[in-house]
């Protein structure tokens, strides 16, 4: 390093005189970058939480600084080596919190022997006290109800050792048992209605939840929940077959509309006839004067439209029409006989189309 300097060449040129040129050498020397963090623990003031260094270099090295959290880097040079190198001191300050625990910190050394910058990544290590709380407590611990369980979590750095449950009367229930982190009663009664308390330790410190618990004399939430249940099955089921039933109903309706387009229907047909065998002959010959005092067309289920008219029946019908004739009912004329008789009939008659 001691042949780093500037170098001065001096010569003659005839007739001009003297010249001279000037240069300067710099010795390179590669340096040793080493980086680390700091065990710190929370607290409301910055500390150190970083270091890095880049030591026997020159020239003197860059370092820079890349985080996930909002702290800062102070760097200053060393120059009391001697071998005339440079040491260059970089350190990250920072307020530390338990959120930091655990988070990105990089430190960056850019150097004209280097290719490319040297990159140390690293995790903070910020301890602090174990945070607590208690899980399990639902607000439906009734009389009579068994292993119901707290739950004691806790989160601390470094990892918590001890966990102590307690009760703010000083003494815990008989039905009660303890294990480590979780609190079991056996059976709920009268003693449990009290506040039950967990601490936690590490050598940082300690920590502390509390749950106060209410025992309940029946089962009024689960009944509650149980009820809504019912009620909302119950509406969903009616619901359902109203809808159904509404479905069927209509698809009916729909049905008998068709059908009562597609064929007429004669409700009622009433003649006068002879029912004697003379009468009856006389009304084979003289068929067509046949008078019927009523006849009703209907044409769908809903409306019947009365009709009062000589029909002349005739001797043959299609085969495509389909006629059905609800009812006959004969009568003798004035012109019969005392001795004839009234006779009633029911006469059908469908034919195919």
């Amino acid at each position: 390093m001691t042949d780093e300097g500037r170098y001065i060449c001096e010569f003659a040129i005839y007739p001009s005189g003297n010249e001279q040129g000037v240069t300067n050498l710099v010795i390179l020397a590669k340096p040793s970058n080493t980086a680390s963090t700091v065990t710190v623990q929370a607290g409301t003031a910055p500390v150190i939480v970083a270091h890095c260094q880049s030591a026997n270099g020159h020239p003197p090295a860059n370092i820079s600084w890349g985080a996930s959290v909002g702290g800062n880097g102070t760097t200053w040079t060393e120059k009391d080596n001697q071998d005339r190198t440079v040491t260059v001191k970089s350190e990250y300050w920072l307020v530390p919190t338990p959120a930091d625990n655990g988070r990105d910190v990089s430190c960056e050394v850019s150097h004209r022997t280097l290719s490319s910058p040297e990159t140390f990544p690293m995790k903070l290590r910020i301890e602090y006290p174990p945070q607590v709380q208690i899980v399990g407590y639902d607000s439906n611990w009734y009389l009579g109800r068994t292993n119901a369980v707290l739950t004691c979590q806790a989160q601390g750095n470094p990892p918590p050792t001890t966990f102590t449950w307690r009760t703010t009367s000083g003494q815990m229930p008989e039905t009660v048992q303890v294990k480590q982190n979780t609190l079991t009663v056996l059976k709920v009664d009268e003693t449990v209605n009290t506040t039950f308390i967990c601490e936690v330790r590490n050598h940082v410190g300690t920590g502390t939840d509390q749950v106060s618990v209410m025992v309940r004399d029946n089962r009024t939430s689960v009944y509650a929940a149980s009820g809504v249940a019912v009620v909302l099955l119950l509406i969903f089921t009616a619901v359902f077959l109203w809808m159904r039933r509404r479905a069927a109903v209509t698809s009916r309706e729909t049905e008998k509309s068709r059908e009562g387009a597609s064929a007429p229907v004669y409700d009622e047909v009433s003649t006068l006839a002879v029912t004697s065998d003379t009468s009856r002959a006389a009304w084979s010959d003289d068929q067509d004067d046949v008078q019927y005092a009523s006849v009703h067309f209907s044409r769908s289920q809903t409306k019947d439209v009365p009709l009062n008219s000589t029909v002349h029946p005739s001797n043959a019908l299609p085969e495509e029409e389909e006629v059905q004739y609800a009812a006959v009912n004969t009568a003798k004329p004035r012109t019969a006989r005392k001795d004839e008789t009234l006779m009633y009939g029911t006469v059908q008659k469908s034919l195919r189309r």
